[in-house]
């Protein structure tokens, strides 16, 4: 099992002791690769390290960017899918989905969660015109 949690301890206990000023980031296979999805007050969807760290953070308070893989082939075991390296499709596309994922950060922490959740979930970063709203049509960052 993934122990994110143990870490995020450590750090509470030498450093900080707010989780308001904290964006945990991670995969999410529930997501499709391209797209990110902020959240926080949610259940870990059976990620092992989210799962970790909920249990050490009261009322699962975390702040959480969501950075989508995918979900694996049907005859892939999910757990072995999340330590694969990309294909070479998702390769191509890295540099840009990780500069679009690290804009959206800065909103988060110079906006807030609201703000970068309005403006990022359900979007396409890799600008293939394939957003998730309904109807609603944005421009892509390049």
């Amino acid at each position: 099992m993934n122990r994110s949690g143990d870490s995020l301890d450590y750090f509470f206990r030498t450093f900080k002791d707010d989780w308001d000023d904290i964006l945990i980031i991670h995969d999410d296979m529930d997501i499709e690769f391209g797209f990110i999805k902020y959240s926080s007050n949610k259940g870990s969807g059976g990620h092992k390290g989210i799962e970790s760290i909920n249990s050490m953070l009261p009322g699962n308070r975390a702040k959480r960017c969501r950075i989508g893989i995918s979900k694996p082939p049907e005859d892939k075991d999910p757990a072995e899918y999340v330590l694969e390296c990309f294909s070479r499709e998702e390769m191509e596309s890295i540099d840009i989905l990780l500069k679009n994922a690290a804009e959206s950060i800065d909103v988060f922490i110079y906006r807030g969660l609201s703000k970068a959740a309005n403006t990022y979930n359900r979007r396409d970063l890799l600008g293939r015109g394939e957003d998730k709203l309904k109807g609603e049509r944005h421009g892509t960052i390049l």
